[in-house]
């Protein structure tokens, strides 16, 4: 990856994480989930929950979802990052696209990654739901998402992004073109 794609591809990271941390609990909420948590016993230990290595899944997803020259169908799309938050609750999720690209092909390459991701994650972990045409899947009943796809040549202004939305459960609301 050239060096000014992880540029951008920090850049995007640190804006996200950022938005996200504005956006976050006070210390006494998370003081309190902690404990609900670490006293809680999984009643089913077949159905335990597993941990996602988002390292993995995204290597996994590269090999799998080709974009540029090597895909017929994504050929628009210049690159695009996956990974985890540093609080291990959000999956960011950026890419960027060419500049003359359709805003709505962005948004059906935003809502094929999600789905994706969601697929993957199922192959560390097969407790997790599978997608469907009105869902997500499972994933995202674990793990919030930011999703952000921009032009190239937009890709340091936010406000011009062609997505940038959230997911906050499986069946959230349908990604949406920012206005």
């Amino acid at each position: 990856m050239n060096t000014k794609k992880m540029i951008f591809i920090m850049v995007m990271l640190f804006i996200v994480i950022g938005v996200f941390a504005a956006c976050g609990a006070s210390e006494d909420d998370v003081v309190s989930s902690s404990v609900v948590e670490e006293s809680e016993e999984p009643k089913d230990k077949s159905k335990e929950i597993k941990e996602i290595d988002f390292d993995l899944l995204s290597k996994d997803l590269h090999d799998d979802l080709k974009i540029g020259n090597e895909s017929e169908d994504y050929q628009f799309v210049q690159d695009y990052y996956v990974g985890l938050s540093d609080d291990g609750k959000t999956i960011n999720i950026t890419a960027v696209v060419d500049d003359s690209t359709d805003p709505e092909k962005a948004l059906d390459f935003a809502d094929t990654l999600v789905r994706r991701i969601n697929a993957n994650a199922q192959l560390q972990d097969s407790s997790i739901e599978n997608p469907s045409q009105d869902t997500y899947g499972g994933l995202y009943d674990r793990y919030k998402a930011l999703i952000g796809v921009a032009r190239a040549s937009q890709q340091n202004d936010q406000d011009a992004w062609l997505v940038f939305d959230s997911i906050t459960s499986s069946d959230g609301p349908e990604l949406n073109l920012q206005n």
